[in-house]
């Protein structure tokens, strides 16, 4: 994947080292953090199917819940499903282009060797089993491996932060002591950090952005569209690659143009959401 092993010294050497940014301006210090990753990725968030865009939000109960109404309004599902379908669409283009027989998959050591390993010595999660017998379930991967870089990341990632999640005092980074168990609260303010570490938390926000990302062609749009990629492709893949840009085009602006309505809200909410917009987040992981 584009730059996805930068995550990870990045990570360990400027957010969750010792003194780093966690522990100059959060709530929680370093190993909070790596103690909560050390708990929620085994038993939730690594586990590969289980977190399929549309699974993962019906096992939360997020949609298709058997109890309460449903959901009026999620602004999530509304703006990544669209995406995660054009991801969806041209993947199957391409799948079928590069493996016109099932035969050829079946056959395929390299793939399949692959699969084996992801199951075995690398011990990923949930990962579909080997060996890898049906299209569909490389369709699943890829569309899988795109939308988690593409997409969820950049949800609590990138531009999003800085642009609304981590407006003060909304931002869960926000409390700085224990969040009030009763009712009859009447101030926040001792529950927020103060200047000088509210000053750190934009700080941190704000280097989650990219501003070159137009100048390396590295948003969300241009995933499909990078000439070592296309060179050889066929023109069905072409065609799909031309298709999912303007797909990603149209959605952006759709983005772009929403407001308030007359009562004052967008999608049902007090704010506008516009974290999701593809032609201004990346599709690659990055910090």
């Amino acid at each position: 994947m584009y730059q996805a092993y930068a995550i990870r010294p990045v990570g360990s050497q400027v957010l969750f080292n010792p003194g780093g940014y966690f522990d100059q301006g959060s709530a929680v210090d370093h190993n909070a953090v790596l103690s909560f990753v050390g708990q929620f990725y085994p038993s939730l968030a690594g586990l590969f199917q289980q977190n399929y865009f549309a699974t993962s939000l019906r096992n939360r109960g997020l949609v298709d819940c058997p109890y309460g109404p449903p959901l009026k309004h999620f602004p999530f599902a509304e703006d990544a499903g669209p995406i995660v379908a054009s991801i969806r669409k041209f993947v199957t283009t391409y799948i079928y282009s590069y493996y016109p027989a099932l035969s050829m998959l079946t056959g395929d050591q390299e793939v399949q060797a692959w699969i084996t390993e992801a199951n075995t010595a690398a011990q990923v999660l949930d990962f579909p089993p080997a060996p890898l017998d049906h299209r569909s379930t490389l369709i699943d991967i890829l569309t899988q491996v795109a939308y988690l870089t593409g997409v969820n990341h950049h949800v609590l990632n990138s531009n999003a932060p800085s642009e609304l999640s981590g407006t003060l005092p909304f931002h869960p980074s926000a409390f700085y002591k224990p969040i009030p168990t009763a009712k009859g609260v009447d101030n926040l303010v001792s529950f927020l950090p103060n200047l000088n570490q509210s000053m750190k938390q934009v700080t941190l926000t704000l280097r989650f952005n990219r501003p070159t990302l137009p100048e390396e062609h590295g948003e969300l749009v241009d995933m499909f569209s990078a000439s070592s990629f296309l060179v050889g492709q066929p023109q069905g893949v072409q065609r799909a690659k031309d298709v999912f840009r303007a797909e990603m085009e149209a959605l952006g602006a759709k983005v772009e143009g929403k407001g308030f309505d007359n009562r004052g809200l967008s999608q049902g909410m007090p704010f506008v959401w516009k974290v999701l917009d593809p032609r201004r987040i990346p599709f690659f992981l990055c910090v």
